[in-house]
């Protein structure tokens, strides 16, 4: 009997090599976890299954149907993808009790079954090491921000952003070696190291968005470490909370935040916080006085009268950036709350300069200029637009040094002065936004420099500005129209400047020129003449008054000579 035991435990071991799966997987209370196992192609058509236990004694708690759809049976379910040779089991809303031994399994009629022993580990709080957002909320149209973190051993393990899709999660996007950001369609994701945290974003958001999705990092030889993440698209009827995606300041500066709510909020607590889920720890709240609360760097205060709360950020760290909410506090329901994503630039971005804002006229062009120091010298230089995370390169330079055109965008480096150069051409009112110059550094993040690009509609009337989400019209920066000088007469004083006579009140127009000029400027040429030719005859009669008043002082004037003094006396001086 014992050998026979023996000999059973041996054929299913050599056997179980055709099936193989994760040895371990982990997840938390409340959590998930998947597990994929392969096969080979001779049991493609086999019935699999996923029990709880070792060897003779295991339970199965679910198993695949002849149909291949999927099985699901309390909280576990299983699917078998043939073309694939693989079945994956999701078990979720993990318990202490979940954690344990486990086999995938494949039904072999009149043979011993093939299995691979899988260990599930449930993770307490305390324990996570991959924490994130239980929810994220988006606008349609709008933007989402997720930032995950994770324990410091997994510093070098490849993190992904999946979405769930019938208990398989698909990949949408993975981090790379490099530690660059990595885009795909709408979803970027960044790792960084440093503050062990990878960041996703998912733009243009829009109803079918919503869901389930979760963060990822690959560990070879074990199951993925997970931590699911729902996804929540509202529409502009069911925003009650607004604010700006991003904000950017530079290091030893400042960041203002302005978030908008509706009236049924005016008389409740709003707050800034940091965290993953907008419940993380708050930073600064508002108080019931209404008067500005600050703490530490940071200050908040609530304009009830203009449905608005403003937050202050000042002196700014690189430890800053990262994701921020701005929300509002509702005892006994849900705390509705906003991301915004600080950035924080580092004196690496301060190497490259260039223009803050530059201005052209629809249908004209803009240059923009950016200066980098010499460490920059063989560096590839681009053009984005956007921000943060999600900037879209729309140009770059190529290695030869020459000028590089995409669509109706061209760049150019100038090693030798230390400057790239980009022109957009045949400006639209599109065009007008948030760009950024922009130097790759291998093994680094990339320096940046912020441009607004303005774009007129009608430079001769207005100055419209045209930004997305903000829109804005100032009074065109024409110069005023020289007044005329006056020249006194020689009788001292001309009627209009009698201080005893009531003076006319002159209002200037939009162009600087005032209605009475433009009276004046109606008038016939006749009566202008005349004014000059009066003006030219006070001239040639005060002239002549002063040669004929000269020559009388020199006739008049003579000298005597005293006996005493042996002086010259002016005889007009002594009377």
């Amino acid at each position: 009997m014992i050998a026979l035991i023996a000999l059973v435990h041996v054929f299913s071991t050599a056997s179980g090599q055709a099936l193989t799966g994760p040895p371990e997987v982990g997840g938390t209370r409340g959590g998930s976890v998947s597990i994929e196992c392969s096969y080979e192609a001779e049991y493609q058509h086999m019935d699999k299954y996923w029990c709880r236990g070792s060897g003779w004694f295991c339970d199965i708690l679910v198993e695949t149907s002849p149909s291949g759809r999927e099985v699901r049976k309390d909280r576990v379910a299983i699917r078998d993808e043939p073309s694939t040779r693989t079945f994956t089991v999701v078990m979720e809303g993990l318990r202490p009790e979940d954690a344990g031994s486990y086999q995938c399994g494949i039904r072999r009629p009149g043979l011993l079954d093939v299995q691979f022993p899988v260990s599930v580990v449930v993770l307490t709080a305390r324990g996570q090491s991959l924490t994130g957002p239980s929810e994220v909320t988006g606008t349609h149209g709008g933007s989402v921000f997720v930032e995950c973190r994770y324990e410091a051993e997994y510093r070098d393990s490849p993190k992904y952003w999946c979405r769930d899709a019938d208990g398989f999660c698909d990949i949408l996007v993975e981090t790379s070696p490099s530690g660059r950001e990595v885009r795909k369609d709408r979803v970027a994701i960044r790792d960084a190291p440093r503050t062990r945290t990878f960041t996703v974003v998912m733009v243009g958001l829009r109803p079918e968005d919503a869901g389930s999705y979760q963060c990822r990092i690959r560990r070879p030889g074990l199951l993925d470490v997970q931590f699911p993440v729902s996804v929540v698209v509202l529409t502009a009827s069911s925003q009650d909370l607004t604010g700006p995606n991003e904000v950017i300041g530079t290091r030893g500066g400042s960041v203002s935040v302005e978030c908008s709510y509706v009236a049924k909020y005016r008389d409740s607590p709003k707050y800034w916080c940091r965290g993953a889920d907008g419940f993380g720890d708050i930073v600064v709240k508002t108080s019931i006085s209404g008067r500005e609360v600050r703490k530490d760097r940071v200050a908040i205060r609530d304009a009830p009268r203009t449905g608005t709360f403003t937050v202050l950020m000042e002196g700014l760290r690189l430890e800053d950036a990262g994701i921020y909410f701005c929300g509002i506090d509702r005892p006994g329901s849900g705390h509705p709350t906003f991301p915004v994503s600080v950035v924080v630039l580092t004196a690496r971005g301060q190497a490259l300069t260039g223009p803050s804002e530059v201005t052209g006229t629809r249908g004209g062009s803009v240059s923009i200029e950016c200066s980098y120091v010499a460490e920059y010298h063989d560096s590839p230089k681009y053009w984005c637009r956007g921000a943060g995370l999600f900037c879209n390169t729309l140009v770059k330079t190529s290695i030869s040094g020459r000028e590089v055109r995409k669509d109706r965008v061209t760049i150019r480096d100038a090693p030798c002065t230390g400057t790239f150069t980009v022109v957009m051409e045949g400006l639209r009112l599109e065009d007008a936004g948030i760009y950024w110059c922009g130097t790759v550094k291998p093994a680094a993040s990339d320096s940046l420099f912020p441009v607004s690009v303005v774009v007129l509609t009608d430079p001769s009337k207005t100055r419209t500005i045209v930004i997305p989400t903000v829109s804005r019209t100032l009074d065109a920066e024409v110069p005023p129209k020289p007044r005329a000088t006056v020249i006194p007469t020689v009788s001292g004083t001309r009627d209009a400047e009698d201080p005893s006579k009531p003076q006319s009140t002159v209002t200037p127009s939009v162009y600087g020129t005032s209605d009475a000029e433009g009276a004046e400027e109606k008038e016939g040429g006749s009566s202008f003449s005349a004014f000059n030719a009066i003006q030219v005859a006070q001239i040639v009669i005060l002239l002549l008054i002063v040669t004929v008043t000269s020559l009388l002082c020199k006739r008049g004037t003579f000298q005597s000579r005293t006996p005493d003094s042996h002086e010259y006396v002016n005889t007009s001086m002594a009377s």
